[in-house]
C-alpha cells in the first residue's frame, strides 16, 4: 500500500513526468530507513551517530523541503503579488459549488474511508488517491489541475478529510489503532472504562453515536475558523517580501529547534532545505519525498514483519488476494505511464490500416 501510494503521488505530481515523481518516492523511502529499525532495533545508515540513530525528524525535513524553495523563489520574482482583499462567502454559489462536483465528492469520500480503513496507511494515501481518480475520470475539456481545479481541490480534501472518520472504524470495531491520534483515541476510550472491538456496541452502544456527533461538531467547528481565520491570514501577503521571507526563515529554524529542542534538528532542515531546492531546479517533484519518508516506516517494518512470519519468503505476499489486487494494479499503472499501452495500441492501429 505504501509503494502504491507513492506510485500514484509521482503519477499526479509529476506533470507527465511520472518516473521522476517515482525516483523522488523511492529517494523518500530510502531516507526514511536512516536510525534504528523497529523490528531488531539495529543501526542503519547512521555512522555511529546518536542524533541519527534515533532517525530524521519528518518535521524538520517537511520545513527545508517546502520552506527553503519556497523562499528562494520569493526573492527571485520581481514583484509582490499583491493581494489585497478576499472574496465574501456566497452561501448559494459554494452550494451550487457541492452540487456541480457531488459525483468526485461521494467517490473521495468512499475512497477516503477504505484507506482510513487499512491500518497505517493514513490521510496522504487517501488525499491523493481521491485527486487522481478524480483526475482520471473527469471529463471537463479544460480541467487544469494543479492549478486551483475546484473538483481536484473538493476531491484531495474530502479524501484526506474521509480518512479520519475510516481510521476510527477499526479502533472501535477491532481495538487496532492504525496511526498515533487513533492510538491515543483507543487509551483515552480504555482510560475511561470503554472496551473497544466487537462487542462495544451491545456494552456502550452510546459511544459509537457520541464520537459521530463529535466528528459533525468538529467539521462544523472547522468551517466556522476558516470563514474567520481566513480573512485575517490572507492579510499577511501584503508584507513586504523582503521583510516578511526573513521572518519566515526565522520561524522555519524556530519550529525545526522546538521539536525536540535539538540543533542537529536545525542541520536536518538545512540539508533537506538544499535537496529541496536541487529536486526543484531538477524539476522533480517534492510530495512523492516526503510521502515516501512518511510511508517509509510502515512499509518497512511490515515488510521485514512479514518476511519474519514467513522465514524470509516472498511467496506469502502473493497468495493474499487484496496484495495480488494492489499488485497488479501497480504492474498496470506503470506499465500505462512509461507508454507501454499506448505503444501496443499504435501497433494494432498501423497493423489494421496495413490490412
Amino acid at each position: 500500500m505504501s509503494i502504491f501510494g507513492i506510485l500514484i503521488c509521482g503519477a499526479i505530481t509529476g506533470q507527465g513526468k511520472a518516473i521522476k515523481g517515482w525516483i523522488s518516492g523511492i529517494i523518500g523511502l530510502l531516507v526514511a530507513q536512516v536510525g534504528y529499525d523497529r523490528i531488531n532495533m539495529f543501526p542503519r545508515f547512521s555512522y555511529d551517530n546518536v542524533n541519527l540513530m534515533a532517525t530524521l525528524q519528518l518535521i524538520p525535513i517537511m520545513i527545508g523541503l517546502f520552506g527553503f524553495p519556497e523562499i528562494v523563489r520569493a526573492f527571485k520574482r520581481n514583484t509582490n503579488k499583491e493581494v489585497m482583499s478576499i472574496s465574501k462567502f456566497k452561501y448559494k454559489e459554494g452550494f451550487g459549488i457541492i452540487g456541480k462536483n457531488i459525483l468526485a465528492i461521494l467517490r473521495s469520500a468512499v475512497i477516503g474511508v477504505g484507506v482510513g480503513v487499512i491500518p497505517g496507511v493514513g490521510e496522504d494515501v487517501g488525499g491523493w488517491l481521491s485527486y487522481w481518480a478524480t483526475k482520471t475520470f473527469t471529463k471537463d475539456p479544460d480541467p487544469k489541475f494543479g492549478e486551483g481545479n475546484i473538483k481536484g481541490l473538493a476531491s484531495a480534501e474530502t479524501g484526506n478529510n474521509a480518512c479520519i472518520g475510516g481510521a476510527i472504524i477499526p479502533v472501535l470495531s477491532l481495538a487496532v489503532p492504525g496511526s498515533a491520534p487513533a492510538a491515543v483515541l483507543l487509551a483515552a476510550l480504555l482510560m475511561h472504562g470503554y472496551r473497544p472491538g466487537p462487542l462495544l456496541l451491545r456494552d456502550f452502544p452510546d459511544v459509537v453515536y457520541k464520537i459521530g456527533i463529535y466528528l459533525l461538531f468538529a467539521s462544523v467547528t472547522m468551517w466556522v475558523l476558516a470563514q474567520l481565520l481566513s480573512k485575517v491570514s490572507v492579510k499577511i501577503l501584503r508584507i513586504n517580501k523582503h521583510i516578511l521571507m526573513p521572518v519566515i526563515f526565522c520561524l522555519c529554524v524556530v519550529g525545526s529547534y522546538l521539536i525536540n529542542f535539538n540543533l542537529f534538528d536545525i542541520k536536518v532542515m538545512f540539508c533537506f532545505g538544499l535537496v529541496g531546492l536541487l529536486l526543484t531546479w531538477a524539476d522533480v517533484p517534492l510530495a512523492p519525498f516526503l510521502l515516501g519518508v512518511i510511508l517509509g516506516p510502515m512499509c518497512d517494518e511490515n515488510l521485514r514483519r512479514g518476511l519474519d512470519l514467513s522465514g524470509g519468503s516472498f511467496a506469502p505476499i502473493f497468495q493474499r488476494p487484496i496484495c495480488i489486487f494492489f499488485f497488479v494494479i501497480i504492474v498496470f499503472m506503470i506499465l500505462s505511464q512509461i507508454g507501454v499501452f499506448r505503444m501496443i495500441g499504435a501497433r494494432i492501429k498501423k497493423s489494421k490500416e496495413s490490412k
